[in-house]
Formats: structure tokens, sequence, C-alpha cells
């Protein structure tokens, strides 16, 4: 007897000029949220779900209001889209988008956002213009970014808070495959320089008491 796995994703696609909702009985268990192909529709989403992933909508107005397990949005091939979100999304990650307007409504609600191919992102939080960053392909490519020589279309970006502000960043790539910046890899390095150095005073202090010890039993 074959067993059949219930779908891992509830999906919403193929709609056309409709406004409506997600609403908790939809999803009674939390599933990942599929959307794909929606144009010109209005989407409230209140339903829990373990992630939220839109692909290939265009014009739609999505309203994050249910909770999102991993605090994960993933948006793809996509254009003039705007969401608003009323819900924990730490982590929007944009590939091949053209037109992503994010309004946060609360600052606590936003950590990163990540992204590729993009055009036109905007993002805003908390309704504060302070808050407020816009960015894309074109828009880095003319930017200078330390030790980055050259801007290619498949470059990443992580845009987050540095310094109080929010700033867009490139993500490199060091040992291993392991993603960072060239900010966070060159905090990491002087960290270890630091630790390292305090390490060798502790020795130094260490060997400088045995040498102590032995004198005084002389």
């Amino acid at each position: 007897m074959m067993l059949f796995k219930k779908p891992a994703n509830h999906f919403v696609s193929d709609k056309k000029d409709e406004t409506f909702t997600v609403v908790p009985e939809d999803i009674p268990t939390p599933k990942a949220l599929y959307f794909k192909g929606l144009t010109n529709c209005a989407v409230t989403v209140t339903a829990s779900c373990t992630k939220l992933q839109i692909e290939a909508c265009e014009g739609t107005l999505f309203i994050l209001r249910g909770r999102i397990v991993t605090q994960i949005v993933e948006v793809w091939r996509s254009s003039k889209l705007k969401m608003r979100v009323e819900a924990v999304a730490r982590t929007v990650q944009a590939d091949d988008v053209k037109g992503l307007d994010l309004t946060y409504s609360h600052k606590a609600l936003f950590e990163t956002v990540v992204w590729t191919h993009c055009e036109d992102l905007s993002i805003q939080l908390d309704g504060s213009e302070r808050n407020a960053f816009h960015t894309g392909l074109s828009q880095a490519k003319l930017q200078t970014h330390k030790d980055i020589t050259e801007i290619v279309d498949s470059d990443q970006f992580i845009v987050r808070f540095v310094d109080g502000a929010l700033a867009n960043e490139v993500v490199v790539r060091i040992g291993g495959g392991f993603a960072t910046t060239v900010r966070d890899d060159d905090a990491f390095i002087e960290k270890q320089k630091r630790d390292q150095e305090k390490l060798a005073n502790v020795n130094k202090q260490k060997r400088d008491q045995e040498k102590l010890a032995n004198v005084s039993k002389d």
C-alpha cells in the first residue's frame, strides 16, 4: 500500500483583479504559503504559515498579518508589488523583482532584506522618512563599495541597519563559500587579532608569574 504525504505548501495561484484574505481556516496546520501568478490583486494574510513565497506576481498588494514561523518571505520573478508587513518578517529575500515597495508597520519587525538582480526596491519603517531606503541594481552600480571593483548583475546585496541607519552592502564569499560582507569580515579579522593579543598577554602573565615563583623558591 502506498502512503501519500499531505502537500507541504498551501498554493494560491492564477488570480486576476481579485481582493481576498487567506484566513486561519484555510491553513489549519501551518505550511509554506505560496502565491504564484497573481495580477492586480489585493491579498491579506491573517493565517499562520511556516514561510511565505511569492512568484511571478504583478501589480499586487500583500498585507501580512499572520504569524510567519520562520520569519522568512521570499519573492522572485515579480514586478510592481507592494507589501505591508504587520507581522515579524526579519528576512525578506528578493530575486529578479522589478518594483517592490516594502512598508513595515514597526521597525522591530524588520531585520534584513537580501536581494539579487532587483530594481526599484523601497523600504520604509514606522512611516518615518529617516527609516526609508531605496535601492536597486542600476543604483548600486553607480555607488562605491569598499574593496569591490565592479558590480555585476549576479551580485547579491543585503540591506540592514549599520550604525543606526539603513545601508546596502555587497555579499561576498570567503573560504568555504561562507557568505558575509566586507565590513563583517573586517570586523571578524579584527576580533581575531584582539583575541590573539589577549591570549598572548594572558600567557605572558602566566610565564612571568611562574618565573617569580621559581625565584622565590631559590
